[in-house]
């Protein structure tokens, strides 16, 4: 029992992670970075969460939410440049739990990692389906419900397909290497930032 322990305890070498990270060349410049993270922020949640769940179920609530969270964002980001400055490789949280902690409890970083993009990526694509149904429906394009949304025969859908079409396009686009990724990803960037000023500055005209 208590080899089993200490096997579950047992922190990894931070010079293997390392001696692994020497062949990888730096492709992303500060405002790619700078690009990628505000992207993350400015996603699918910042259009849908104000609009739609505000003015149908919560109200108020919604803005209270937005600054309780940017204040665990705020804490998460100065624990991970705290970590990265002490302990500079790739892997993320996983690697640094791994060194820090020991390995069960980098194995959970790593499982909730993966559940956190797997939740992430389901929804980003289905808002962005949602945002693409309505932008065709407005040519009066409309898809079958079969294609429309997730497996729910009551509904009478069955899968999203734009939702597919995204995350393969993505996943194409990713497997071609992240500096091309970056490019586009300030192109998309650049136009959410234009439109969330738009919003706002047509939105300041209808405040009384």
């Amino acid at each position: 029992m208590k080899k089993f322990i200490q096997r579950l305890l047992w922190k990894q070498d931070p010079a293997l992670y390392r001696s692994k990270d020497a062949k990888l060349t730096p492709s992303l410049r500060t405002i790619d970075l700078v690009g990628l993270g505000t992207g993350m922020v400015v996603g699918t949640a910042i259009f849908t969460l104000p609009g739609i769940v505000a003015a149908e179920h919560t109200g108020p609530a919604v803005p209270l939410a937005f600054i309780v969270a940017a204040i665990g964002a705020g804490l998460s980001a100065l624990a991970y440049a705290e970590t990265s400055s002490v302990l500079p490789f790739a892997g993320s949280a996983f690697s640094w739990i791994n060194v820090l902690f020991g390995e069960f409890f980098g194995w959970i970083a790593g499982w909730a990692l993966l559940a956190e993009y797997f939740i992430s990526v389901a929804f980003v694509a289905s808002g962005w389906s949602a945002y693409m149904q309505g932008f065709l429906a407005s040519f009066d394009i409309k898809l079958p419900v079969a294609l429309t949304g997730g497996f729910n025969p009551q509904r009478g859908s069955y899968v999203d397909l734009l939702a597919a079409i995204a995350i393969l396009a993505v996943g194409i686009l990713i497997s071609r290497g992240v500096h091309q990724v970056s490019r586009i990803e300030n192109i998309i960037v650049s136009v959410k930032l234009l439109v969330i000023l738009m919003f706002i500055v047509v939105g300041m005209t209808a405040i009384h």
